[in-house]
C-alpha cells in the first residue's frame, strides 16, 4: 500500500508540473503577443521552418532543436528582420539534459551573397590556427587580432570588409560581432535569452552593416537563386 501511495504521489506531482509549466509559457506567450503587438510587430509561440533553415555556427549540437519566440518586422531600408530562440538538448555522459538556448536576429538582403562569417578569437580559433586551420587576414594588425574571418573566397571577404567596414566594426559596429551571411540573410547571435530592450537598436546596427557593404559587391558576388551554402 505504501508503494502505491508513493507512485500516487509521484504521478501527482508530475502533473501539477506539467499544469504549472504549460500555464507560466502560455502567461510567457500573451506576454510576447503584447510587447510584440505594442511595437508593430508579428509573434508566433514557434516555427518549425526557422528551426531547419540555416546549417553551421551557430545551428548545431544536440537534439530536439526548436525555433521559438518568433518575432518579425519591417527593418532600416526595406531589411525585414527576424529574431528567435534557437534552443536544443544536449546530453551528458550521465545522461543529464541541458537546454541550450541562443538568440537568432536574421536580417534581409537585398540578395544573395556568398557564405562569410566574423566571430571574436578565441582560444578555440587560436588552437585551430595553430593546427593549420587559418582565417583570412585582412591587413589591419588590430582587426585580425581581435576578429576570425572565414569567407567562401579572401577576395569576397575584403571586397566585403573594406577598411572603412573593418573601422566601423572595431567600433560601433563591434556590437554585431558574431555575425554571418548566408545566402539572403544576414545573421547575429548570442547565448542566452534574448534582450528585447535591445533588439530593434540592434537591428539598425546590423542594416547598417548590410547599407556599407558597397554597389559593386552586389553586382560581382549578388545572386537572386544562389542556393545557400554553409562552410
Amino acid at each position: 500500500m505504501t508503494t502505491v501511495l508513493i507512485l500516487i504521489g509521484v504521478a501527482a506531482i508530475i502533473v501539477l508540473m506539467v499544469v504549472i509549466g504549460n500555464k507560466n509559457r502560455q502567461k510567457h506567450q500573451s506576454e510576447m503577443a503584447t510587447w510584440a503587438a505594442s511595437h508593430n510587430l508579428d509573434y508566433r509561440p514557434e516555427s518549425a521552418e526557422l528551426a531547419q533553415k540555416f546549417g553551421g555556427e551557430p545551428f548545431f549540437g544536440g537534439s530536439g532543436a526548436e525555433a521559438v519566440d518568433v518575432v518579425t518586422g519591417p527593418g532600416p531600408n526595406g531589411h525585414d528582420f527576424c529574431s528567435y530562440v534557437y534552443e536544443y538538448t544536449e546530453r551528458d555522459s550521465d545522461d543529464h539534459t541541458t537546454t541550450v538556448r541562443r538568440w537568432i536576429v536574421a536580417l534581409q538582403m537585398p540578395s544573395q551573397l556568398p557564405w562569410l562569417s566574423v566571430t571574436f578569437e578565441s582560444l578555440g580559433t587560436k588552437i585551430a590556427h595553430a593546427v593549420g586551420h587559418h582565417d583570412i587576414a585582412l591587413g589591419n594588425e588590430l582587426f585580425d587580432k581581435t576578429f576570425d574571418v572565414k569567407a567562401t573566397s579572401p577576395e569576397f571577404a575584403q571586397a566585403v570588409l573594406h577598411p572603412q567596414m573593418i573601422d566601423w566594426l572595431l567600433g560601433p559596429g563591434r556590437e554585431i560581432v558574431p555575425l554571418r551571411l548566408a545566402g539572403d540573410t544576414m545573421l547575429w547571435w548570442k547565448m542566452g535569452k534574448p534582450d528585447y530592450d535591445k533588439l530593434l537598436p540592434h537591428v539598425n546596427v546590423m542594416a547598417q552593416f548590410i547599407d556599407q557593404i558597397p554597389p559593386s559587391v552586389w553586382h560581382d558576388y549578388g545572386q537572386d537563386h544562389n542556393p545557400v551554402t554553409t562552410p
